[in-house]
């Protein structure tokens, strides 16, 4: 499907490998019980949504992770890359056995590296000796501007590079004040942005206003990943860019696939 063209697709017997819950717009990912390049993909499941309205978004925020579904939909890829899976049916079956994560290097995960293969699919890591640091507390593409009235929340995640950049690190959060993004011109090439979509379990944020709000775990400069690091490699576009800009971040299930120190 993925090398193939846009259109009406049916996946059989594919396992739930994560899940973003929502009660009206679930993110459900599946991918091929064998694993493998371009085996998983993100489905997506909306009761709001004027374009692909989906009726069972209450079904598909109850997948747990390792069961075996069935699904029909409308797959879209564009031009640049950018692809979609809205759900129109689901079949939940019996449990299974989740692939096992992709072994990836850090550059692999770099916000522009463009790993289409390992897309959407679980990942690992294993940083050896080298660390990351914090360096951009408000990525553009992961800053949310509130809409009627809110005021929360404003960041999805952060961009870290090795401990050994040169990059000029950018500012932390200073009480509740969101600082400006460290990138003022081209992103380097070996950040790697994190995000935190599993907010849920795994509660870090640079969202200085906002996390204490929602319960998160405020980062510092200071803070940094070492080890095995892990999560789904997600990739999006930046909303309302033309051309399409696509971009690829990490986002962590958990607090043991990066903790943070």
């Amino acid at each position: 499907m993925r090398a193939g063209a846009p259109g009406d697709y049916e996946l059989d017997d594919v396992v739930s490998i994560a899940l973003i819950p929502s009660a009206a717009s679930p993110r459900l990912f599946v991918q091929d019980a064998a694993g493998g390049d371009f085996s998983a993909i993100e489905t997506r499941c909306s009761s709001t949504s004027v374009s692909h309205p989906c009726t069972f978004a209450a079904t598909v925020a109850t997948v747990a992770d390792g069961t075996r579904v069935s699904v029909k939909g409308l797959y879209l890829k564009d031009m640049y890359g950018d692809e979609s899976f809205y759900l129109d049916s689901i079949t939940v079956a019996a449990p299974a056995t989740m692939p096992a994560p992709a072994t990836a290097t850090l550059a692999d995960l770099s916000r522009n590296a463009k790993t289409a293969r390992l897309w959407f699919q679980r990942v690992r890591v294993d940083l050896g000796t080298t660390t990351l640091k914090m360096f951009d507390f408000s990525p553009s593409e992961l800053r949310y501007t509130p809409t009627n009235g809110a005021v929360c929340p404003v960041m999805f995640g952060w961009g870290m590079v090795p401990s050994t950049s040169s990059d000029t690190v950018g500012a932390a959060c200073n009480g509740t004040t969101q600082p400006a993004s460290a990138v003022g011109g081209t992103a380097p090439s070996d950040e790697l942005l994190v995000g935190n979509d599993f907010y849920r379990s795994f509660a870090y944020s640079t969202d200085c206003a906002c996390a204490a709000t929602y319960q998160e775990t405020v980062l510092t400069g200071t803070s940094t990943l070492g080890g095995v690091i892990g999560g789904v490699l997600m990739a999006d576009s930046v909303y309302g860019s033309a051309p399409a800009l696509l971009y690829q971040y990490l986002a962590p299930k958990t607090t043991a696939d990066a903790t943070f120190h």
